[in-house]
């Protein structure tokens, strides 16, 4: 592990403001981050997260067509699987997204 202080992303990715990061090669998730300001010598400690939308998926849901169909049974609590559904994705540490929650635990790592 390396201080964040003094390195900055366009060290690593200086020709693109756009990258394809794979998680979980198996599932095949991919995610595109994408720079969309460089804050020049920002004073506050990093790193922060600004803001976040949307759930993140159960570790080993079955890839994107398992989290769909997680997310249709998770939203229907009349649906006979949901209760398992549920239980099952606490066992993964899965939880709805809380801004205000996972901005904290970012701000731990620093």
């Amino acid at each position: 592990m390396r201080p964040v202080q003094g390195i900055r992303l366009s060290d690593y990715i200086p020709e693109y403001t756009k990258i394809l990061y794979t998680y979980d090669f198996g599932d095949d998730w991919r995610h595109y981050i994408q720079v969309d300001d460089v804050i020049d010598n920002c004073e506050q400690a990093l790193p922060i997260l600004l803001s976040g939308e949307g759930d993140a998926p159960p570790e080993d849901v079955g890839g994107p067509g398992g989290w769909s169909g997680f997310q249709l049974v998770a939203a229907d609590p009349s649906h006979p699987d949901h209760e398992w559904m549920m239980k099952w994705a606490r066992s993964q540490w899965w939880r709805p997204f809380d801004l205000d929650l996972t901005s904290g635990a970012i701000a731990a790592m620093g």
